[in-house]
């Protein structure tokens, strides 16, 4: 990242509520995270990785949905804190779309998406292994 860019970020981050989980400051905060910060998440991280390696001794495939409902016409608002999706007939962030299958993914194990069936002839119903 540019010097430039990093100064940008630091502004954008210096100006957020600490209960802002937009995508736009958790880009800043991302991009502009202490070492210590990021240490500790790493550390919460591996002990997360040690977890699902202790659960994967026991069971040798966890099927979980890709997201919280079938394939759907993307959204194409550029600002991305205002896309929502229909979820059980309630409009729902767009981003709680990826936190259905990421539980394992996020301490670094492999995941595997696979077709099960359409819910449509365009709209696919995924899992994830």
């Amino acid at each position: 990242m540019r010097d430039e860019d990093f100064f940008r970020q630091q502004e954008i981050a210096a100006t957020l509520a600490d209960d802002d989980t937009s995508d736009r400051a958790a880009v800043a905060r991302g991009a502009t995270l202490l070492h210590r910060t990021w240490g500790s998440a790493n550390e919460t991280r591996t002990k997360l990785r040690y977890t699902w390696h202790e659960f994967f001794k026991r069971v040798d495939v966890l099927l979980t949905p890709v997201a919280a409902t079938a394939a759907f016409s993307h959204d194409h608002n550029p600002n991305r804190d205002e896309r929502t999706v229909s979820v059980g007939g309630r409009s729902v962030p767009y981003s709680v779309q990826g936190s259905l299958s990421a539980s394992s993914a996020r301490s670094g194990n492999p995941a595997l998406d696979r077709y099960l069936a359409f819910a449509s002839p365009t709209n696919p119903i995924v899992a994830r292994s």
